[in-house]
């Protein structure tokens, strides 16, 4: 069985992932505009210059996860990838999906695990599940 396995930031998508959920959360409303983009702005310009502390990173990032319910989280996630992850869907990443496909229905998109210490896994276009690592 052959498998195709996809970064998804700056190889699928014309973006960091990390960064669109952070203006994302800020679009809903349910983080302080004003602070959480001036801390997620500054966490990845430490990222682009290989310079992140993950570990602080990861505490800002993960706090709104806390707030919300399960549920909820789930239904944030199908919006936040309707809304900021479509839009920046690469034309040529849809023929390289397409071509993959094509040759096999097997494949995995994920985001960069070490930096999230979780992952959303995509199988055949369909959401599996979102677990720590």
């Amino acid at each position: 069985m052959a498998l195709a396995i996809f970064d998804l930031d700056e190889t699928l998508i014309s973006g960091d992932s990390d960064h669109a959920w952070g203006e994302f959360l800020i679009s809903k409303g349910l983080v302080d505009e004003v602070s959480h983009r001036q801390k997620n702005d500054a966490f990845y310009g430490q990222y682009k210059r290989g310079e992140l502390d993950v570990h602080a990173y990861l505490r800002f990032a993960c706090q709104a996860l806390t707030e919300h319910a399960f549920d909820h989280l789930c239904a944030l996630r199908t919006e936040f990838v309707r809304d900021f992850i479509q839009p920046l869907l690469l034309t040529q990443a849809s023929a390289l999906i397409e071509h993959h496909r094509s040759r096999s229905p097997n494949y995995v998109t994920f985001n960069n695990i070490t930096r999230h210490k979780h992952i959303f896994i995509l199988y055949r276009d369909q959401a599996l599940n979102m677990f720590h690592i």
